[in-house]
C-alpha cells in the first residue's frame, strides 16, 4: 500500500562518533492508516479516513552536527516543508530551522470537525540554548489568508526574542477589518518570581465572530496594559481603555 525507499551513503559506519551520513527518503505513495497500524507505539490518532499522500526527506551530516529536510503533501491535509540544522558539538546546542505549510487542515488530520482550518504560514527560528539561563534565540511566524475556528485571518506576524534571560514577543493580527497588536516581555532572571509586562491595542473587533453569535455584534477599539511579578494576583496592575 505504501511505497518507501531509503538510499544514500554512510561513512565510518563502525565508528558511530565519526560516522557521516547522507541519506534520502522517498515515499511517492504513503498510507497514513497503514503507518498507524504497523507502528502502534506512536499512538497516532485515527487516520482511516485519509487518502494516500507523498513524503520525502534528506539527512546529511554527523550525529552531532547535521542538516535535515522534510516535505510532504496530502490531499485532505495540505502540504508542508521543514528544514533545519542542529549542532550538538558544544555544551550549548545551536540550531536554525524553517517551516512552511499551505492549506493545512488540522481538523481533518485529527478527525475533529471543531478544528477545521485552512492555514497558510511560514516560520523560522535560529539561536542556541534551550534553557532560560543560556537561551539566545529569535523566532518568527507569518500567517497569510488563513482560517481556523471559523475565524478568517489576513496577514499576521508573531515574533519572539530570548536573550540575557529576557523574553520579548510581538504579535500583529489582522482579521477582516479588525486588527490587534500586542507586545509582551518576561523577565527570566528569577524563575521563582517572574516579572512580566504586556501592552496591546485593538480596533474594530467584532465579538460576534469570536463567539459565533449575532447578539455579540460589536466594534471594539481600545488598549490594554498589564504589569506584574510572581504568581500572586495582588501583585498585578493593569488598565483597559
Amino acid at each position: 500500500r505504501s511505497l518507501v525507499t531509503l538510499g544514500g551513503q554512510i561513512q565510518n559506519f563502525l565508528q558511530p562518533s565519526k560516522a557521516t551520513l547522507d541519506l534520502t527518503l522517498l515515499a511517492p505513495s504513503i498510507d497514513l492508516p497503514e503507518i498507524a497500524e504497523y507502528l502502534p507505539s506512536l499512538e497516532l490518532p485515527d487516520m482511516s479516513h485519509l487518502e494516500k499522500g507523498n513524503f520525502n526527506g534528506h539527512f546529511k551530516g554527523t550525529l552531532e552536527n547535521f542538516e535535515v529536510r522534510l516535505a510532504g503533501e496530502f490531499k485532505e491535509i495540505g502540504r508542508f516543508e521543514v528544514a533545519g540544522q542542529l549542532d550538538f558539538r558544544e555544551p550549548i546546542p545551536q540550531y536554525e530551522g524553517k517551516i512552511s505549510a499551505r492549506g493545512l487542515n488540522i481538523g481533518v488530520l485529527l478527525n475533529d470537525n471543531g478544528l477545521e482550518s485552512q492555514l497558510n504560514f511560514s516560520g523560522e527560528i535560529s539561536g542556541k540554548g534551550t534553557r532560560a539561563e543560556d537561551a539566545d534565540l529569535t523566532a518568527t511566524v507569518r500567517v497569510d489568508s488563513s482560517e481556523i475556528f471559523k475565524l478568517a485571518f489576513g496577514s499576521s506576524v508573531a515574533s519572539v526574542v530570548v536573550r540575557d534571560k529576557l523574553l520579548q514577543g510581538d504579535v500583529s493580527i489582522s482579521s477582516d477589518q479588525s486588527s490587534m497588536r500586542i507586545h509582551t516581555s518576561l523577565d527570566l532572571h528569577d524563575e521563582t518570581v517572574l516579572a512580566y509586562d504586556l501592552r496591546g491595542d485593538f480596533s474594530s473587533v467584532d465579538l460576534a465572530k469570536i463567539f459565533q453569535g449575532d447578539r455579540y455584534k460589536s466594534k471594539l477599539n481600545g488598549s490594554v496594559t498589564l504589569h506584574g511579578s510572581g504568581r500572586d494576583a495582588d501583585l498585578v496592575t493593569g488598565s483597559l481603555d
